[in-house]
């Protein structure tokens, strides 16, 4: 018995003979790469300006008390 998943991955294998499909499988794959890293680099930048602000928030503190 083959699983689904074996199943859709046979048939790529099949439809791969015109180099079509895997080609679009990985152009496919690195836009979504691209997408995600671009995502870690903005929170990234999120979370060291939010460190900041909050860095800041505690130095206001301590100059009032």
């Amino acid at each position: 018995m083959t699983t689904l998943t074996g199943e859709f991955f046979q048939g790529i294998i099949k439809l791969s003979d015109k180099d079509i499909i895997y080609d679009q499988i990985l152009s496919e794959t690195e836009v979504i790469n691209d997408e995600v890293s671009t995502k870690k680099h903005m929170f990234k930048k999120l979370s060291f300006a939010l460190n900041n602000y909050y860095k800041k928030i505690i130095y206001a503190r301590r100059q009032i008390f």
